[in-house]
């Protein structure tokens, strides 16, 4: 049964796509998800809209279309959209199925799916955006299904061995349908200089949570007695492999340019971590054999993301 793991698994969730800078009023982008070739666009009012990328009409790719107003132009006939389906549209006008936008933690989001309920959502934590300064970190590719990457939040023997981190207390789990929340302490035993610099400002306790929302995000909070830190990374399958796309986030307050210092060396604590894994993952060919004996954290993980990949409609 170990095979059915080496390949992607059918991925539907919450996709990071660009920052929320990076998309002004009148701007246009085309982008790829999992079997969703999309078009994203902010209006003129300031508002992200996502549809599909081919106009209906004679099948044009809408990556060059226009901005007008609250509408999209296709730039082969000029036929004027909307993805706004609340207000019906007017006079030559036509309505394109729209696809859920968020934008959270300095970027913007998009579900890969026209129909999604009202409770499903990235879960971003209740600390609101304007308390917390985000930093975007370069993506990472990895040649191996997005399902192994995602897999190394929960494995706790692979914690120890590559990490070097050892756990204090029992870990708790809690599938929560749309998502799988993670909670553990754990102290370092690490040598290296990021680890001993870790270990001095955490007073050697790390209380982590750990959320994986529908398997294409991991958002990761760790609290010390002196800082709070988040960890989001968004993963996104492409031609053989996985985009690994890293958001950094710490508490704004302090003096001023300490938000800023605190984040760059949040950032390059978490790099330091995540780099251990990237040689170990790349050509990677996923086949779990772990016993729920052995590891029962790992199990559930690996429970809910076959669940979530069979839910997903063809």
């Amino acid at each position: 049964m170990s095979g059915e793991w080496q390949n992607p698994l059918p991925l539907q969730g919450w996709f990071l796509v660009t920052q929320s800078r990076a998309l002004g009023c009148g701007a246009v982008l085309g982008i790829d998800l999992p079997n969703t070739p999309l078009v994203v666009y902010r209006t003129a009012a300031g508002v992200v809209r996502a549809v599909a990328a081919h106009c209906p009409h004679m099948g044009t790719h809408l990556r060059n279309a226009t901005v007008e107003g609250e509408t999209l132009r296709c730039p082969l006939h000029h036929w004027q959209w909307t993805a706004d389906a609340a207000n019906p549209p007017e006079n030559d006008i036509r309505c394109l199925a729209g696809y859920p936008v968020q934008e959270a933690c300095d970027g913007v989001w998009i579900f890969n799916q026209s129909a999604v309920a009202e409770n499903k959502s990235p879960g971003f934590p209740a600390v609101p955006s304007r308390k917390l300064h985000f930093r975007h970190g370069r993506p990472v590719f990895l040649r191996c299904p997005w399902q192994a990457v995602v897999a190394n939040a929960f494995d706790l023997n692979h914690f120890e061995t590559v990490h070097e981190r050892a756990l204090l207390g029992v870990p708790e789990i809690e599938d929560q349908g749309e998502s799988l929340e993670f909670r553990y302490n754990s102290q370092t035993t690490g040598q290296s200089f990021p680890d001993r610099v870790m270990r001095k400002l955490s007073g050697n306790r790390i209380e982590v949570t750990i959320r994986c929302w529908h398997g294409s995000v991991l958002m990761i909070q760790t609290k010390t007695q002196q800082r709070e830190t988040f960890l989001w990374l968004n993963f996104l399958p492409v031609d053989g492999g996985t985009l690994v796309k890293p958001i950094y986030a710490v508490t704004c307050g302090g003096l001023p340019g300490a938000s800023a210092l605190r984040l760059r060396n949040s950032a390059w604590l978490f790099q330091a971590f995540l780099r251990k894994d990237i040689s170990i993952l790349d050509q990677m060919k996923f086949a779990p054999t772990v016993s729920e004996q052995e590891d029962p954290y790992f199990n559930a993980y690996l429970r809910f993301i076959k669940r979530q990949a069979a839910q997903i409609q063809p």
